[in-house]
């Protein structure tokens, strides 16, 4: 089985809501966990980081909730890092969040491929080698 490391970023210019979401996996593919597949939640490059409320890693989904920033800024970002298995030659994922509208990219670590999502239905094609 094949398996990739892919990073979900997470960005709103409105830091006057808490940033949330819910990624679902809609195909036959799962989030891997376990000794040999570290999920990482880190901050985003210059973006605040709003304080983590609840985070939720599950085989065929991820979910969180962020407090309100501290830090009164006009941005804010999130970065999940995660493995995925790699069955066939797509990633389906639907995508679902709350209030602030954000932007959602994806890049896959030690791969070639990044690109943005939209809320809703999603595919992903795999890197090759």
């Amino acid at each position: 089985m094949n398996c990739y490391q892919i990073a979900f970023i997470f960005t709103a210019d409105d830091s006057s809501l808490p940033l949330s979401a819910f990624l679902a996996l809609t195909d036959s593919n799962t989030f891997l966990s376990g000794a040999n597949y570290i999920q990482q939640v880190l901050p985003y490059t210059t973006s605040s980081t709003p304080p983590l409320v609840n985070l939720s890693f599950a085989a065929k989904q991820i979910q969180f909730v962020c407090g309100l920033s501290s830090i009164s800024t006009a941005r804010q970002g999130l970065e999940v890092v995660t493995y995925v298995s790699g069955e066939g030659t797509s990633l389906q994922l639907n995508l679902g969040n709350s209030s602030p509208t954000f932007n959602m990219s994806y890049r896959f670590l030690g791969g070639v491929g990044s690109g943005q999502l939209v809320v809703g239905n999603n595919s992903i094609l795999f890197p090759t080698a």
